[in-house]
C-alpha cells in the first residue's frame, strides 16, 4: 500500500486530478499515508475538483452539503459542485440535484 501510495503523491504533485482524488481519499481514510487528515483531503479533492474531476466534485459537494471534513454546511457551495458533476454526466450528482428541487 505505501508503494502505491507513492506513486499518487508523486502524480498528485504533477497535477494529475485522478490520483489527486484517490490520494484525497487515502488522507480521508488515513490508509497508506502517515495519518488521517481532513484539511490534506480536502486541499487534494480541491486541486481535482477544480481540474474538472467530477468524483472529487461530488465528495467536495457531499462534504459541503453535510459539514464532513470539519467544513459548516454551505448548501449553495455543495449545490455549485454538484452541478459541475452533473453537466459532466456525473449520474449521483443529477440524481441529488433532482432530488434537491
Amino acid at each position: 500500500l505505501k508503494v502505491a501510495t507513492n506513486f499518487l503523491h508523486s502524480a498528485a504533485a504533477q497535477g494529475h486530478a485522478l490520483s489527486q482524488h484517490q490520494l484525497g481519499m487515502a488522507y480521508w481514510t488515513g490508509r497508506g499515508v502517515e495519518g488521517k487528515s481532513d484539511a490534506k483531503c480536502l486541499e487534494l479533492w480541491g486541486l481535482a475538483a477544480d481540474a474538472g474531476l467530477a468524483a472529487a466534485q461530488v465528495d467536495l459537494a457531499k462534504s459541503h452539503r453535510h459539514g464532513y471534513l470539519g467544513l459548516a454546511p454551505n448548501e449553495a457551495e455543495a449545490r455549485r459542485l454538484y452541478l459541475l458533476a452533473a453537466r459532466q454526466g456525473h449520474a449521483d450528482a443529477a440524481a441529488i440535484l433532482r432530488e434537491w428541487g
